[in-house]
This record gives C-alpha cells, sequence and structure tokens, in this order.
C-alpha cells in the first residue's frame, strides 16, 4: 500500500508541476504592447486590461507631469504609471531616504536602479478595519528616466482575491519596461 500511495504522490507533484509550467508558459500570450515615443518607453501588459487615462498635469503653463491609467477588466486591478519631467533625481533620492523598510526593495527596471515598495491597506479612507476579501495591495516602483532627470512611478494596486496571479502580472511588466532608443 506505502508502494502505491509514493506513485500518487508522485503523479499528483507532476501534474501540479506540468500545469504550472503550462500555465506560466501561456499567461502573456495575449499581451499588448504600449510604446511612447515621446516619453521614450514601452512595456507589455496583459490583454484584459484597458487604458483609462492619458492626462497631463499643467504647472504654470507647462506640463511637469503625465499620468496613465490602465484598469484590469476581469479582476479590476489597476495600474498607474506618473511620469514627473523635473526634479527627478530629487523625487527619486526622496523615495531611496524615507522608504528603507523591510517591504523595501531595490530592482532593476529598463537597466536602471529602481526601488520597490509594497503595502496592504487593511482599513478604509475612514479608517475602518475592512473584511480580509476587501484589502488592497499596493506596489510602488520608481526609478529614474533614461537621461535620469524624470521620474517614474509605477503604481499597482490589487484586491486580495487572486493576489499572486495579479502580482505575477506586474512582475512580468516590470521586466518588460524597456526605454526607446
Amino acid at each position: 500500500m506505502k508502494f502505491y500511495s509514493k506513485i500518487l504522490i508522485i503523479a499528483t507533484l507532476e501534474v501540479i508541476i506540468v500545469s504550472t509550467y503550462c500555465y506560466s508558459q501561456g499567461e502573456t500570450t495575449n499581451w499588448k504592447a504600449y510604446a511612447n515615443s515621446k516619453y521614450g518607453f514601452t512595456f507589455q501588459y496583459p490583454g484584459t486590461w484597458i487604458m483609462e487615462e492619458d492626462t497631463d498635469v499643467i504647472v504654470s503653463g507647462k506640463v511637469a507631469s503625465r499620468s496613465i491609467r490602465f484598469t484590469d477588466t476581469i479582476s479590476k486591478t489597476y495600474l498607474l504609471i506618473g511620469y514627473s519631467f523635473y526634479n527627478g533625481a530629487e523625487i527619486y533620492n526622496s523615495y531611496i531616504t524615507n522608504y528603507d523598510s523591510s517591504d523595501t526593495k531595490r530592482i532593476t527596471v529598463g537597466g536602471n536602479d529602481a526601488i520597490q515598495i509594497t503595502t496592504v491597506s487593511e482599513r478604509s479612507g475612514r479608517g475602518m478595519l475592512l473584511n480580509r476579501k476587501d484589502w488592497e495591495k499596493e506596489i510602488d516602483v520608481e526609478f529614474l528616466d533614461k537621461k535620469k532627470t524624470g521620474e517614474f512611478e509605477l503604481k499597482f494596486i490589487a484586491h486580495s482575491n487572486n493576489l499572486t496571479a495579479e502580482i505575477r502580472k506586474f512582475d512580468h511588466l516590470v521586466n518588460s519596461f524597456k526605454f526607446l532608443k
């Protein structure tokens, strides 16, 4: 009987491993590419995401920053991409100085050093404790542009249902981020 139990365990593990491998291989087949030649960057994003906003922030008659928002039509996960044109190094260095905790790690995005800050919201905007299923995970990634004059922020917000899959999507998006020549 022990022999058959071992065979069953091995067979189950093989199915799990093969299923995981096949799923991860097919995860990005329906992804799209976003490219912004004006600001010099590109990245891949899931085919279920739609671009909702593309706005400029004007200060003293000049564009000071730009934000682009993508939302997943299924999971309602969203990504906000912010690009500040001025004081990029100052903003980035502020993040390096002020966010040095266990929820912070250094990564590379588009060949540049970046800082990734992860937080979990357990309370509503009014301070009320949320049900666990309503918690949100926020991942902020901050890095300088190619010229090191402007600063990018990728702000990713996912709800607690299916966090692992959503975070895997974000990780792929971050790894696909490239600066255009």
